[in-house]
Protein backbone atom coordinates (compact mmCIF):
# COMPACT_ATOMS: atom_id res chain seq x y z
CA UNK A 1 0.00 0.00 0.00
CA UNK A 2 1.30 3.43 -0.82
CA UNK A 3 2.89 5.36 2.20
CA UNK A 4 1.54 8.63 3.44
CA UNK A 5 2.89 11.16 1.83
CA UNK A 6 5.28 13.94 4.09
CA UNK A 7 3.95 16.76 3.90
CA UNK A 8 6.93 19.36 2.00
CA UNK A 9 7.07 22.28 0.42
CA UNK A 10 9.43 21.17 -1.84
CA UNK A 11 8.56 19.79 -5.23
CA UNK A 12 9.46 16.48 -4.57
CA UNK A 13 10.32 14.28 -1.62
CA UNK A 14 12.64 11.50 -1.13
CA UNK A 15 11.37 8.51 1.24
CA UNK A 16 14.12 6.38 3.26
CA UNK A 17 13.80 3.18 2.69
CA UNK A 18 12.36 1.67 4.75
CA UNK A 19 9.33 3.66 3.91
CA UNK A 20 9.43 3.02 0.68
CA UNK A 21 6.16 0.64 -0.28
CA UNK A 22 6.13 -2.80 0.60
CA UNK A 23 10.15 -2.27 1.35
CA UNK A 24 12.81 -3.34 -0.48
CA UNK A 25 11.17 -6.82 -1.89
CA UNK A 26 9.43 -5.21 -5.41
CA UNK A 27 13.03 -4.02 -6.55
CA UNK A 28 13.99 -5.28 -10.04
CA UNK A 29 16.11 -4.85 -13.18
CA UNK A 30 15.25 -4.63 -16.85
CA UNK A 31 16.63 -5.59 -19.33
CA UNK A 32 19.59 -2.99 -19.70
CA UNK A 33 20.44 -3.10 -16.61
CA UNK A 34 18.54 0.02 -14.87
CA UNK A 35 16.94 -0.79 -11.59
CA UNK A 36 13.50 0.22 -11.04
CA UNK A 37 12.33 0.93 -7.60
CA UNK A 38 7.95 0.18 -8.37
CA UNK A 39 6.89 -2.82 -9.86
CA UNK A 40 6.88 -3.05 -13.46
CA UNK A 41 3.24 -2.79 -14.81
CA UNK A 42 1.66 -0.45 -11.77
CA UNK A 43 1.46 3.43 -11.05
CA UNK A 44 2.39 3.90 -7.43
CA UNK A 45 0.03 7.48 -6.00
CA UNK A 46 -1.40 9.12 -3.15
CA UNK A 47 -3.44 11.24 -5.48
CA UNK A 48 -1.48 13.93 -5.53
CA UNK A 49 2.28 12.63 -6.27
CA UNK A 50 3.49 9.43 -8.36
CA UNK A 51 6.35 8.29 -7.47
CA UNK A 52 9.28 7.50 -9.98
CA UNK A 53 9.78 4.05 -10.71
CA UNK A 54 13.94 5.14 -11.51
CA UNK A 55 14.25 6.67 -8.07
CA UNK A 56 11.93 6.20 -6.05
CA UNK A 57 11.05 9.69 -5.02
CA UNK A 58 7.55 11.15 -5.39
CA UNK A 59 6.69 14.39 -7.72
CA UNK A 60 3.29 15.96 -8.98
CA UNK A 61 5.00 15.13 -12.28
CA UNK A 62 6.91 12.25 -13.12
CA UNK A 63 6.46 13.29 -16.80
CA UNK A 64 8.67 16.49 -16.42
CA UNK A 65 10.86 14.33 -13.64
CA UNK A 66 11.87 12.20 -16.56
CA UNK A 67 14.11 14.38 -18.36
CA UNK A 68 16.55 14.53 -14.72
CA UNK A 69 17.17 10.77 -16.08
CA UNK A 70 17.39 11.51 -19.36
CA UNK A 71 14.35 9.62 -20.22
CA UNK A 72 11.59 10.01 -22.81
CA UNK A 73 7.85 9.49 -21.78
CA UNK A 74 7.21 7.27 -24.37
CA UNK A 75 10.38 4.59 -23.36
CA UNK A 76 9.20 5.19 -19.53
CA UNK A 77 6.14 3.60 -20.34
CA UNK A 78 7.52 0.89 -23.12
CA UNK A 79 10.50 -0.22 -20.72
CA UNK A 80 7.74 -0.13 -17.30
CA UNK A 81 5.00 -1.75 -18.82
CA UNK A 82 2.67 1.23 -18.58
CA UNK A 83 -0.25 1.69 -20.33
CA UNK A 84 -0.51 4.78 -22.92
CA UNK A 85 -2.94 6.16 -20.93
CA UNK A 86 -1.75 5.54 -17.31
CA UNK A 87 -1.32 8.79 -15.55
CA UNK A 88 1.87 10.28 -14.52
CA UNK A 89 0.79 13.25 -12.77
CA UNK A 90 -1.24 13.67 -9.51
CA UNK A 91 -4.62 14.55 -9.86
CA UNK A 92 -4.15 18.60 -8.61
CA UNK A 93 -1.33 18.54 -11.44
CA UNK A 94 -3.86 16.78 -14.16
CA UNK A 95 -6.78 19.15 -12.86
CA UNK A 96 -4.61 22.25 -13.93
CA UNK A 97 -3.60 21.32 -17.34
CA UNK A 98 -7.28 19.72 -17.97
CA UNK A 99 -8.41 23.94 -16.97
CA UNK A 100 -5.37 25.51 -19.14
CA UNK A 101 -6.50 22.98 -22.07
CA UNK A 102 -10.15 24.36 -21.83
CA UNK A 103 -8.78 28.34 -22.58
CA UNK A 104 -6.88 26.93 -25.36
CA UNK A 105 -9.87 25.02 -26.82
CA UNK A 106 -11.18 28.85 -27.33
CA UNK A 107 -8.75 30.98 -28.39
CA UNK A 108 -5.41 28.86 -29.61
CA UNK A 109 -6.32 28.57 -33.79
CA UNK A 110 -4.48 25.06 -33.61
CA UNK A 111 -6.13 23.60 -30.91
CA UNK A 112 -9.51 24.27 -32.06
CA UNK A 113 -8.72 22.78 -35.89
CA UNK A 114 -7.20 19.98 -33.64
CA UNK A 115 -10.36 19.49 -32.00
CA UNK A 116 -12.43 19.84 -34.93
CA UNK A 117 -10.45 17.44 -37.21
CA UNK A 118 -10.68 14.56 -34.08
CA UNK A 119 -14.71 15.15 -33.75
CA UNK A 120 -14.81 14.69 -37.78
CA UNK A 121 -12.48 11.37 -37.67
CA UNK A 122 -14.19 10.08 -35.09
CA UNK A 123 -18.00 10.46 -36.49
CA UNK A 124 -16.88 9.08 -39.47
CA UNK A 125 -15.69 5.72 -38.05
CA UNK A 126 -11.81 6.68 -39.21
CA UNK A 127 -10.39 7.53 -35.85
CA UNK A 128 -11.46 4.15 -34.58
CA UNK A 129 -10.12 2.12 -37.32
CA UNK A 130 -6.75 4.02 -36.74
CA UNK A 131 -6.46 3.16 -33.47
CA UNK A 132 -7.21 -0.68 -34.43
CA UNK A 133 -4.74 -0.62 -37.11
CA UNK A 134 -2.08 1.15 -34.77
CA UNK A 135 -2.54 -1.30 -31.89
CA UNK A 136 -2.58 -4.16 -34.22
CA UNK A 137 0.36 -6.58 -33.23
CA UNK A 138 1.42 -4.44 -30.12
CA UNK A 139 1.73 -6.70 -27.68
CA UNK A 140 -0.69 -6.04 -24.28
CA UNK A 141 1.41 -3.85 -21.54
CA UNK A 142 2.04 -5.87 -18.14
CA UNK A 143 -0.82 -3.24 -16.77
CA UNK A 144 -3.19 -3.91 -19.31
CA UNK A 145 -2.61 -7.59 -18.82
CA UNK A 146 -2.90 -6.60 -15.34
CA UNK A 147 -6.22 -5.54 -15.21
CA UNK A 148 -7.80 -8.24 -17.97
CA UNK A 149 -6.75 -11.08 -15.27
CA UNK A 150 -8.38 -9.40 -12.64
CA UNK A 151 -11.61 -8.43 -14.64
CA UNK A 152 -11.72 -12.08 -15.47
CA UNK A 153 -11.04 -13.36 -11.78
CA UNK A 154 -14.43 -11.46 -11.07
CA UNK A 155 -16.19 -13.54 -13.63
CA UNK A 156 -17.39 -17.18 -12.50
CA UNK A 157 -16.67 -19.79 -14.90
CA UNK A 158 -20.06 -20.77 -15.69
CA UNK A 159 -19.99 -16.92 -17.39
CA UNK A 160 -16.95 -17.57 -19.15
CA UNK A 161 -17.61 -20.62 -20.70
CA UNK A 162 -20.98 -19.21 -21.59
CA UNK A 163 -19.07 -16.34 -23.44
CA UNK A 164 -16.37 -18.15 -25.14
CA UNK A 165 -19.44 -20.42 -26.35
CA UNK A 166 -21.05 -17.27 -27.90
CA UNK A 167 -17.77 -15.87 -29.32
CA UNK A 168 -17.05 -19.23 -30.95
CA UNK A 169 -20.71 -19.17 -32.58
CA UNK A 170 -20.19 -15.72 -34.03
CA UNK A 171 -17.20 -17.03 -35.27
CA UNK A 172 -18.89 -20.18 -37.44
CA UNK A 173 -21.80 -17.60 -38.65
CA UNK A 174 -19.26 -15.14 -39.84
CA UNK A 175 -17.32 -17.75 -41.56
CA UNK A 176 -20.48 -19.33 -43.08
CA UNK A 177 -20.93 -15.71 -44.18
CA UNK A 178 -17.90 -15.28 -45.82
CA UNK A 179 -17.96 -18.52 -47.78
CA UNK A 180 -21.57 -17.74 -48.94
CA UNK A 181 -20.01 -13.99 -50.54
CA UNK A 182 -17.44 -15.61 -51.61
CA UNK A 183 -19.44 -18.15 -53.79
CA UNK A 184 -22.13 -15.13 -54.57
CA UNK A 185 -24.72 -16.90 -52.23
CA UNK A 186 -27.16 -14.58 -49.95
CA UNK A 187 -26.14 -16.96 -47.11
CA UNK A 188 -24.82 -20.37 -46.96
CA UNK A 189 -28.01 -21.85 -46.51
CA UNK A 190 -28.58 -20.98 -49.80
CA UNK A 191 -25.49 -22.49 -51.00
CA UNK A 192 -26.14 -25.64 -48.89
CA UNK A 193 -29.71 -26.07 -50.60
CA UNK A 194 -28.08 -25.26 -54.13
CA UNK A 195 -25.42 -27.79 -53.92
CA UNK A 196 -27.60 -31.25 -51.85
CA UNK A 197 -30.93 -30.53 -54.31
CA UNK A 198 -28.01 -31.38 -56.66
CA UNK A 199 -27.41 -34.34 -55.18
CA UNK A 200 -23.63 -32.94 -53.80
CA UNK A 201 -22.66 -33.95 -50.52
CA UNK A 202 -22.01 -31.93 -47.42
CA UNK A 203 -18.34 -32.83 -47.70
CA UNK A 204 -18.13 -31.44 -51.27
CA UNK A 205 -19.58 -28.71 -50.24
CA UNK A 206 -17.26 -27.66 -47.14
CA UNK A 207 -14.52 -28.41 -49.43
CA UNK A 208 -15.90 -26.64 -52.53
CA UNK A 209 -16.51 -23.53 -49.59
CA UNK A 210 -13.02 -23.80 -48.51
CA UNK A 211 -14.30 -24.75 -44.94
CA UNK A 212 -12.55 -27.96 -44.63
CA UNK A 213 -14.36 -31.72 -45.34
CA UNK A 214 -16.41 -31.57 -42.26
CA UNK A 215 -17.10 -27.93 -41.40
CA UNK A 216 -20.92 -28.03 -42.99
CA UNK A 217 -21.37 -31.61 -41.18
CA UNK A 218 -20.44 -29.66 -37.80
CA UNK A 219 -21.75 -26.90 -38.16
CA UNK A 220 -25.00 -26.40 -40.52
CA UNK A 221 -27.43 -26.79 -37.43
CA UNK A 222 -25.69 -23.39 -35.97
CA UNK A 223 -25.30 -21.09 -39.76
CA UNK A 224 -28.63 -23.08 -41.28
CA UNK A 225 -30.56 -24.49 -38.58
CA UNK A 226 -33.55 -24.34 -41.13
CA UNK A 227 -31.74 -26.51 -44.01
CA UNK A 228 -30.43 -28.90 -41.40
CA UNK A 229 -33.78 -29.17 -39.99
CA UNK A 230 -34.97 -30.30 -43.17
CA UNK A 231 -31.98 -31.80 -45.01
CA UNK A 232 -33.50 -35.09 -46.01
CA UNK A 233 -36.62 -32.96 -48.19
CA UNK A 234 -33.63 -31.59 -50.17
CA UNK A 235 -31.22 -34.72 -50.19
CA UNK A 236 -33.41 -37.37 -50.88
CA UNK A 237 -35.26 -35.84 -53.59
CA UNK A 238 -31.40 -35.30 -55.46
CA UNK A 239 -30.63 -38.83 -54.72
CA UNK A 240 -33.61 -40.18 -56.38
CA UNK A 241 -32.86 -37.84 -59.68
CA UNK A 242 -29.16 -38.81 -59.63
CA UNK A 243 -30.24 -42.96 -59.46
CA UNK A 244 -32.82 -42.58 -62.07
CA UNK A 245 -30.43 -40.79 -64.56
CA UNK A 246 -27.91 -44.02 -63.45
CA UNK A 247 -30.70 -46.70 -64.28
CA UNK A 248 -32.30 -44.53 -67.38
CA UNK A 249 -28.68 -45.17 -69.56
CA UNK A 250 -28.43 -48.93 -68.82
CA UNK A 251 -31.84 -49.58 -70.50
CA UNK A 252 -34.34 -49.07 -67.27
CA UNK A 253 -37.24 -47.31 -66.68
CA UNK A 254 -37.22 -46.25 -63.30
CA UNK A 255 -35.50 -46.91 -59.92
CA UNK A 256 -38.52 -49.62 -59.17
CA UNK A 257 -37.89 -51.26 -62.51
CA UNK A 258 -34.15 -51.39 -62.25
CA UNK A 259 -34.45 -52.95 -59.05
CA UNK A 260 -37.36 -55.41 -59.41
CA UNK A 261 -35.45 -56.44 -62.91
CA UNK A 262 -31.74 -56.57 -61.58
CA UNK A 263 -32.88 -57.35 -57.81
CA UNK A 264 -35.63 -59.80 -57.88
CA UNK A 265 -34.76 -61.07 -61.52
CA UNK A 266 -31.32 -61.45 -61.90
CA UNK A 267 -30.28 -61.92 -58.34
CA UNK A 268 -27.33 -59.18 -57.88
CA UNK A 269 -27.11 -58.17 -54.78
CA UNK A 270 -27.11 -54.74 -53.37
CA UNK A 271 -22.72 -54.54 -53.54
CA UNK A 272 -23.26 -55.57 -56.99
CA UNK A 273 -26.01 -53.29 -58.09
CA UNK A 274 -24.15 -50.34 -56.17
CA UNK A 275 -20.94 -51.57 -58.23
CA UNK A 276 -22.94 -51.72 -61.48
CA UNK A 277 -24.25 -48.09 -60.93
CA UNK A 278 -21.36 -46.80 -59.03
CA UNK A 279 -23.07 -45.67 -55.68
CA UNK A 280 -23.04 -46.26 -51.99
CA UNK A 281 -24.76 -49.24 -50.54
CA UNK A 282 -26.37 -47.93 -49.01
CA UNK A 283 -28.49 -45.72 -51.75
CA UNK A 284 -29.36 -49.02 -52.89
CA UNK A 285 -30.87 -49.98 -49.55
CA UNK A 286 -32.67 -46.60 -49.50
CA UNK A 287 -34.58 -47.62 -52.86
CA UNK A 288 -35.44 -50.76 -51.66
CA UNK A 289 -36.82 -49.53 -48.43
CA UNK A 290 -38.56 -46.70 -50.57
CA UNK A 291 -40.30 -49.08 -52.72
CA UNK A 292 -41.28 -51.79 -50.34
CA UNK A 293 -38.72 -54.43 -51.23
CA UNK A 294 -37.03 -57.06 -49.18
CA UNK A 295 -33.63 -57.92 -49.98
CA UNK A 296 -33.36 -61.47 -51.46
CA UNK A 297 -31.07 -63.43 -49.78
CA UNK A 298 -28.90 -64.97 -53.06
CA UNK A 299 -25.65 -66.32 -51.18
CA UNK A 300 -23.59 -64.67 -54.23
CA UNK A 301 -19.95 -64.28 -52.80
CA UNK A 302 -18.22 -60.88 -53.65
CA UNK A 303 -16.49 -61.90 -56.23
CA UNK A 304 -19.44 -63.57 -57.88
CA UNK A 305 -21.09 -59.92 -57.44
CA UNK A 306 -18.44 -57.82 -59.26
CA UNK A 307 -18.78 -60.05 -62.05
CA UNK A 308 -22.18 -60.15 -62.44
CA UNK A 309 -22.03 -55.68 -62.46
CA UNK A 310 -19.13 -56.22 -64.93
CA UNK A 311 -21.51 -58.51 -67.53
Amino acid sequence: MTPALHRSSRRAVTLPSHALPDGRAKVGVLPDGTRHLVPVGEVWTDGTHVCCHLCGRWFRSVTVHLRSHGWTVARYREQLGLEQSAPLEGLCTRDRRARALESRQRTEPAVVLGIATGRELARSGELAAYAATSARGRAHSPQRLAKTHAALAAVSPANQAAANRRRGVEQIVAAGHQAADRLGYDTIADFVVDRVSRGVSLASASREARLGKDWLQRHLAVVAPDVAATLDTWRLPAAEARLARLVEVRGHDGVEAYLQTRHREDGLTVRAMSLELGVARSTIETSLLRYGMHRVGNGATGATAASDAGA
